[in-house]
């Protein structure tokens, strides 16, 4: 899957993104919404898992590259999953190098990720996890129009991960 927004090209990855893919998940600061960074052999085997499958006719799992339209630098890794409920729920995620946030490029690729998913794939529901203390992707689901929902428990923000669903 190959898209376009005002401010982005965003292309399938190719085995010439693993060293972007390492910049963002061994980065800390990229990571910190997400889980503790990974180690260059982690994320060098992670790269290779997600290169095979983003690769196969039923793509359960596609990776690609977020570059500006501009220069063509690169800026970022988003994809999606299809989840296992049904096969018609689709998870997107996105990470940008640090540098590259609070620009609303964020909402601007997710919007362009669903109308996608809802477009190209029998997607009927998308849906975004994260976490409650990420203020940014509460703003961005909201803004999009999605309907959050919380589990009760536990207290602490930081363990508790909200959900969004934007359905067909």
């Amino acid at each position: 899957m190959n898209l376009s927004t005002e401010r982005l090209e965003i292309c399938t990855i190719g085995s010439a993104d693993l060293e972007l893919y390492c910049q963002i998940y061994c980065d800390p600061q990229a990571m910190r919404f997400v889980a503790p960074a990974y180690s260059r052999a982690k994320a060098q085997r992670c790269f290779a898992y997600a290169l095979k499958e983003t690769q196969k006719s039923e793509q359960n799992l596609c990776l690609m590259s977020i570059a500006w339209r501009t220069c063509g630098r690169k800026i970022g890794i988003c994809g999606f999953q299809r989840l296992p409920q049904d096969g018609m729920v689709f998870e997107p995620g996105f990470m940008f190098l640090p540098g590259n946030l609070g620009q609303g490029l964020g909402t601007e690729l997710v919007a362009a990720l669903c109308k996608a998913l809802f477009c190209q794939t029998a997607a009927t529901e998308i849906w975004l996890q994260y976490r409650a203390d990420n203020i940014a992707a509460d703003r961005l689901v909201r803004r999009l129009g999605y309907t959050v929902q919380y589990p009760e428990q536990p207290s602490d923000l930081s363990a508790l991960f909200g959900r969004a669903i934007l359905r067909r």
